[in-house]
């Protein structure tokens, strides 16, 4: 997570586009990009994963330090660019693929939208409580 938010308050693609969790950063402190592995966080102040199983929340980082076991796995939904390192994410890039689809992100919103939402989406655009990241 730390090369998500290394260059801001540059416009770079790289910036985290996120869900599961609550992220808060500090873009006053030095951006750390393109590792594969970060132990002692930089801008990062907190980070909360919310667990996929609904057990609740994984506190990974508070206060800038690194919480619980720093080698414990998570599983995320990406695309091919990121999948391959693109925008710095070298750590993305060096993990495992589980499961890998041919089909492409748009064609899976599709699919989703028409099969899970009914072909409708009736969210407000944006939320009145914006509560991914916070600077």
């Amino acid at each position: 997570m730390e090369n998500a938010y290394s260059a801001v308050p540059s416009t770079s693609g790289r910036f985290g586009q996120v869900a599961g969790m609550k992220v808060e950063f500090d873009p006053s402190k030095p951006g750390i990009d393109d590792q594969v592995e970060v132990t002692t966080p930089s801008r990062i102040k907190s980070l909360v994963v919310m667990k996929g199983d609904g057990s609740g929340d994984d506190i990974v980082v508070e206060d800038f330090a690194l919480m619980g076991d720093p080698a414990r796995t998570f599983v995320l939904a990406t695309n091919e660019f990121l999948l391959t390192g693109g925008d710095g994410y070298n750590g993305v890039a060096a993990g495992r693929v589980l499961v890998k689809t041919e089909d492409g992100e748009q064609k899976i919103l599709e699919d989703y939208i028409m099969e899970a939402l009914g072909g409708m989406v009736d969210i407000k655009d944006p939320p009145e409580v914006a509560n991914v990241v916070q600077v």
